[in-house]
């Protein structure tokens, strides 16, 4: 039940939130091209906006993530091009809240900051460049108390097909500070 009260709740904020004033406006076009996908980690309503800078003009609010219990959900979209540390998506979709799509918030294209931004990295060595052969400038360490660090990131700066540079920390859990890296994942 409540988790039908959630995907109501993100159905309706979609529905206020993705104005058809998105299609209407011309969209910046990118740097860079990508193609991955990531979600939202901002606290409030994301912005998406027609050009990749604070001033450009918001088309579109995602909606905050959720909690149902242990689990979150976060609008997730799919990353298609970069521009100087911001994202431009192809929209965004509510995950599954055990009773199917909630409904997609956002249908058009935007640009969205790189800091509001996170992705699950397939690999966490971070790389000098987007290739699988370029040198790995830090990776996660082990020990054998606390067991392997993970890289909890900051911010995504820059794309190019599925790598992203990103800069983040390495820790043990999520409130330590960390060992700070900046370059390449997958």
């Amino acid at each position: 039940m409540r988790s039908i009260a959630l995907g109501l709740l993100f159905a309706a904020s979609a529905v206020l939130s993705a104005g058809a004033s998105a299609n209407a406006v011309e969209i910046e076009k990118p740097a860079t091209a990508c193609a991955f996908r990531a979600w939202s980690k901002d606290p409030g309503r994301l912005n998406v906006r027609a050009a990749p800078r604070a001033d450009g003009a918001v088309i579109a609010r995602l909606p905050p993530p959720l909690r149902d219990g242990s689990e979150s959900y976060s609008p997730e979209m799919k990353i298609i091009g970069a521009k100087n540390g911001w994202l431009l998506i192809d929209g965004a979709e509510i995950p599954e809240l055990g009773v199917g799509k909630a409904g997609p918030p956002f249908l058009g294209r935007g640009w969205v900051s790189g800091a509001m931004i996170d992705v699950s990295a397939q690999d966490e060595r971070v790389r000098s460049a987007p290739d699988a052969a370029a040198p790995v400038v830090d990776a996660p360490r082990e020990d054998e108390a606390r067991g392997k660090e993970f890289l909890k990131l900051r911010r995504i700066w820059s794309c190019q097909g599925s790598w992203a540079e990103v800069e983040g920390d390495f820790v043990f859990e999520a409130a330590d500070p960390g060992r700070r890296a900046r370059g390449w994942v997958t």
